[in-house]
């Protein structure tokens, strides 16, 4: 699983260097671009060489996607995504934020509990079937 992460890093990197020295876009869309040109490029290998993106796609069926990203990912993506955050001005919208918090939680809060109600109520639907 560390080698997988290792290599997305690397790849990630180079990328990024090509976009920095060459391309001179913004950093999300110059490695956007990038990462779709290697995926173009990937799969005209993949017409041509078969042998080489089955290598690759036997790495990618042994990684658990979900624990890898879960266990793993999460807390690089957590970070990146609140080192972001402007305190500032995320106390001047606390307002909305708020009202949307609480929308948002009510709307689960009554979701589970009228799914509740209604899996206990044609719940002996079910044991019919």
């Amino acid at each position: 699983m560390f080698e997988t992460f290792i290599a997305l890093i690397a790849v990630a990197a180079i990328l990024s260097y090509i976009n920095k020295k060459i391309l001179k876009l913004p950093d999300t869309i110059g490695i956007m671009i990038l990462a779709i040109l290697s995926a173009v490029i990937f799969s005209a290998i993949a017409l041509v060489q078969k042998e080489i993106p089955q290598s690759f796609c036997s790495v990618i069926d042994g990684l658990d996607f979900r624990s890898f990203v879960l266990d793993f990912l999460l807390g690089f993506l957590l970070f990146a995504g609140a080192i972001h955050v402007d305190i500032k001005q995320l106390t001047k919208d606390k307002t909305p934020i708020f009202f949307l918090c609480y929308y948002w939680c009510s709307h689960l809060y009554f979701f589970y509990r009228y799914s509740f109600l209604l899996f206990c109520t044609f719940g002996w639907l079910r044991d019919e079937l």
